[in-house]
């Protein structure tokens, strides 16, 4: 199984590059990417609460000042939120105010923006979040990543590092806490033929939660590729990896995965991933084979009007309880309507089922949760770098078996400047 010796590789996770959509079993197999802003996830800590719903990076932007090829950015995003159930394990509701101040620094190098190529960027955000009644949770979050790539004639590679230390609210716990993630992707891509290439990722997710669990999964996965049209792409390959959850069993996985991309129009297309999974736990028990999948498809019939809908199922370690699993099955979606020129209507929403189950030997779990959220917005762009956004979110969550139930409501506003 994992072995100890490997707890101090290098610290990181998974932006993923060259196009490879699905990870471990701790990776969301949601195939496409959904703005944090407007959505929230079972699985997700750090998207669960008004005060970080906010992270997801205000972009690049326009550069600011070149010192020869190396392009420099800056930024600053501000969210005011009302928050009627910061902490879903209270007896009673704890209602409160939450402001959070983000400046965004980066440096860019090459095609930094659009990703591939050759390619270097680095971006820090760091984040005060601020408690009007209790000043007692307030917080000061780091986001930093680094990502390069480059290529050859027929060979692209490509590296991502992530740390990200905050503090939230998981369904899972039900209250705060103090999370630090080290992520890191490499991955490399070679171009066999016109139409054929094959893909080597390989992944690390390290998730500490402080006087919970923390959780290392290591993944490298093989894919072959195949253009079949312009309109269809391909892929088959399997994956190996190792989870070890502290304190509980560590745990060995493979999985046979299969993906299809169909782009039926330059307006409608769809992404699916498919795979089956077999698991081996250190208390000598195992499962499989088990379904994990991620569906997704984006459709844009007018210039004014935007579709998402992603589907998922996804295996992942729990939290709180040492020697248990969660299966998270899932749908997501959302609208965006355009009005005028600088306006926009949003709605976003939600539905998890997660079931628990026990991998290790004398631990016995029966907890279900029913999780679902919607979210409606508006925004409005008033230049280029200034964006401003209402929003209201409501969440609920079900929970049988020694889990939280919770219902929550936020209203609030969010703007970003990019200079």
């Amino acid at each position: 199984m994992t072995p100890k010796s490997l707890h101090p590789i290098l610290p990181a996770l998974a932006v993923t590059l060259l196009a490879s959509q699905s990870g471990s079993g701790a990776d969301r197999y949601s195939l496409p990417t959904t703005d944090a802003r407007t959505m929230t996830s079972y699985g997700d800590s750090f998207r669960e609460d008004g005060a970080t719903v906010s992270r997801s990076g205000a972009g690049w932007g326009d550069e600011t000042t070149s010192f020869g090829n190396l392009k420099a950015h800056a930024g600053v995003r501000f969210s005011s939120v009302y928050d009627d159930n910061i902490i879903f394990s209270a007896p009673q509701r704890q209602k409160d105010y939450i402001f959070t101040v983000t400046p965004t620094f980066g440096f860019g190098l090459g095609d930094y923006k659009q990703g591939g190529g050759n390619a270097l960027s680095l971006q820090y955000e760091p984040s005060w979040v601020g408690f009007m009644q209790r000043s007692r949770l307030n917080s000061l979050d780091h986001d930093v990543r680094l990502a390069g790539s480059y290529t050859w004639s027929k060979l692209s590679v490509g590296l991502s590092q992530q740390y990200l230390e905050a503090d939230g609210t998981p369904v899972e716990l039900g209250t705060r806490v103090r999370s630090r993630v080290y992520s890191t992707f490499l991955g490399a891509n070679y171009q066999w033929t016109d139409k054929t290439s094959f893909t080597l990722n390989g992944r690390q997710n390290i998730s500490d939660y402080d006087q919970f669990n923390r959780i290392n999964d290591w993944t490298g996965e093989l894919l072959a590729n195949w253009a079949a049209t312009e309109k269809v792409r391909l892929s088959v390959g399997g994956a190996y990896g190792l989870r070890d959850t502290t304190p509980g069993p560590n745990e060995e996985y493979e999985q046979a995965l299969l993906r299809a991309h169909y782009a039926a129009t330059e307006k409608l297309s769809a992404d699916a991933s498919v795979g089956m999974e077999f698991r081996q736990f250190q208390s000598n028990g195992s499962e499989g084979p088990g379904l994990i999948f991620g569906l997704g498809s984006t459709w844009t019939p007018r210039d004014d009007w935007s579709f998402t809908l992603e589907g998922h199922r996804r295996d992942q370690a729990s939290i709180s309880s040492g020697g248990v699993n969660v299966t998270v099955t899932g749908v997501s979606g959302i609208v965006r309507k355009q009005i005028l020129t600088r306006y926009y209507l949003g709605l976003a929403g939600s539905y998890d089922r997660a079931g628990y189950r026990p991998i290790g030997s004398g631990i016995s779990t029966a907890r279900k949760d029913h999780y679902w959220s919607i979210s409606p917005s508006f925004d409005c762009n008033f230049t280029e770098r200034w964006t401003m956004s209402l929003f209201y979110l409501y969440r609920d969550n079900e929970s049988g078996g020694g889990g939280t139930s919770f219902s929550n409501n936020q209203v609030g506003l969010r703007t970003a400047y990019r200079f």
